[in-house]
């Protein structure tokens, strides 16, 4: 089994009951990699925010359902909520969630990497590499339709970023 540990940023424009908010997220990932006779399946673990993953047939596959289902949670998350200042909570809460047993595993293998005696390949062999400690998670999520001189522009898009390696 391989493990590759991320670091993934999204960023998204969520609309709840009477507020528009921007979420920029930045957390970890465990992108792990199982083989049963001969077929490789990809998971993405989620180490912190944790206790959500998704698969696919390809790391890239992996990603997408990951990121598709975590824009589901914020949007779950905006819905179930009665104003911004609940919704802002909730999301704390959820991405301070953290996997412990996959935060380990996290770690260990970023210290190999560190250290150089584990190689990733694949598609991994070309990420950037992150050799500083950077938080475990960062969280800015704002209300867009409160702020004075706001109006919508491209740059509030989603944007679509593959995670780093750390």
């Amino acid at each position: 089994m391989n493990s590759y540990p991320l670091i993934f940023k999204f960023k998204d424009m969520i609309a709840g009951p009477g507020f528009l908010a921007g979420v920029q997220i930045e957390g970890r990932v465990l992108m792990v990699e199982e083989k049963e006779d001969g077929v490789s399946e990809w998971w993405l673990n989620g180490v912190s925010p944790g206790g959500i993953a998704q698969e696919g047939a390809t790391p890239q596959e992996a990603y997408l359902n990951f990121r598709e289902f975590f824009r589901g949670v914020l949007e779950d998350l905006a819905v179930a909520a009665g104003n911004f200042n609940e919704f802002q909570k909730s999301v704390d809460s959820f991405i301070l969630t953290e996997n412990k047993a996959q935060a380990a595993i996290w770690t260990e293998t970023r210290n190999a990497i560190r250290s150089g005696s584990l190689k990733p390949d694949g598609p991994f062999s070309n990420l950037d590499k992150i050799t500083e400690d950077a938080p475990a998670r960062v969280i800015h999520c704002v209300r867009l339709d409160a702020q004075k001189n706001w109006s919508p522009s491209p740059t509030d898009n989603p944007e679509f970023e593959y995670a780093t390696a750390a």
